[in-house]
């Protein structure tokens, strides 16, 4: 999860093998949504409600990269309110609250790791 996106159904399920694989492990006992939401919270995770709402898609709000952290954090926001959003939305956004034009190269990485683009718009895309 350090870059991309990755459900919460995918962490349950890593924290599943890791419950069969390492018995010992204090997470053998399992671990319930809530603690795992608060503990993802405070560790810089967003959770973001997928599309159809049946899921969260978690993203790190910044991965000690100077160059795109900036970006990272307010894109992360934009899709708390809409799923789905146009390049141009993120671009105005990202100029709107850093007070300058961003730049592209830099926007486009944190798109990739974490995005897909459909019809014109991006989406946040589990790994």
């Amino acid at each position: 999860l350090k870059k991309g996106v990755l459900s919460l159904t995918s962490i349950k399920n890593k924290l599943l093998v890791e419950k069969v694989t390492h018995p010992q492990s204090p997470l053998s006992r399992g671990v319930s949504d809530s603690v795992l939401l608060s503990t993802l919270s405070t560790s810089g995770v967003l959770c973001i409600p997928n599309e159809s709402g049946t899921d969260q898609l978690c993203a790190f709000v910044a991965v000690g990269d100077p160059a795109t952290d900036r970006y990272r954090n307010i894109i992360l926001e934009l899709f708390t309110n809409e799923r789905a959003i146009k390049r141009r939305t993120i671009n105005v956004t990202l100029e709107k609250k850093l007070g300058h034009a961003p730049l592209t190269r830099d926007v486009s990485r944190v798109l990739k790791d974490m995005c897909v683009s459909k019809d014109g718009r991006w989406l946040l895309q589990d790994e």
